[in-house]
Formats: C-alpha cells, structure tokens, sequence
C-alpha cells in the first residue's frame, strides 16, 4: 500500500504597504521611538487599509505567491489550511473567503476541502498535523 505523503511545494507571504513607525506614533500618543523600542523592540508596524485589506486579502496574496512558487494552479489545490489569530469573521472562516476569492468554489466533480485554526503557534503544529493526515492532501494539492 502506497502511503500518501504532504510536502511543501511553496510558501508565499505578503506583508501590508503601510508602515507606521515610532516616530509617526508620537504625534498622538506622549511616548518616544526609545521608550518603544526599549520595552517591546518594536520599530515599525504595518497597518491596513479599512475595508480594503483584511486577513482574507493578505492571504490570497500570500496564497498566489506560494501557488507561483510550487509551479501549480489555483485549480490543483484540494485542501486549503488557513490559519490566523484575527479572522475577518468568525463564521464563515477564512479559509471559505479565501477560497471564495481565488474562484475555487466547489464543483459536482471536485469537491475542496477547508480547514481554519487560531493561535498562533498551535495553530502552526494543527496546520500540520491536518496536512500530514489528510488523505485528500497529494503532493502538491494543498495549500
């Protein structure tokens, strides 16, 4: 019996434009770029645009990337694993927005599947753990 493997065939990732510093933070907070960066070592951070860039947006982005990279298409992915520690809703997941966006509805020959999980790194090690145990997941159909 052939055991079904899970690899990673590409990562993509898409961070925010807008990058909001120490510096812009004291316009309107009583704070300094030292007291920040000596408490938190944060130098700058990224903001998105309202009503234009959600969890859902960045993850399509980071998803085309990633489908680049593996050299496949939208249209070979069976599985998608989505996970996030700030949705856009809590019901419906990100992982069907996601889907929704890259056109990859569900036909009455090919059904796709969707998983979500929260938290952080647990979230990385249920990713994982799915991927690894999913007969759905082939070589390279998950996403």
């Amino acid at each position: 019996m052939t055991q079904i493997r899970t690899k990673i065939a590409g990562i993509g990732a898409y961070t925010l434009e807008r990058v909001v510093t120490n510096h812009e933070l004291t316009k309107y907070m009583d704070t300094s770029d030292e007291w920040i960066r000596e408490r938190t070592g944060i130098e700058e951070r990224r903001y998105a645009t309202k009503h234009k860039e959600t969890t859902t947006t960045l993850g399509v982005k980071a998803a085309e990337i990633a489908i680049q990279r593996a050299g496949i298409s939208k249209e070979d992915i069976d599985f998608i694993i989505f996970a996030t520690l700030s949705p856009d809703y809590y019901f419906p997941g990100c992982g069907v927005l996601l889907q929704r966006a890259m056109g990859r509805l569900p036909t009455k020959r090919r059904e796709l599947w969707t998983s979500e999980t929260s938290v952080r790194v647990l979230s990385m090690v249920c990713r994982l753990q799915i991927s690894l145990s999913n007969p759905v997941c082939t070589k390279t159909s998950c996403l």
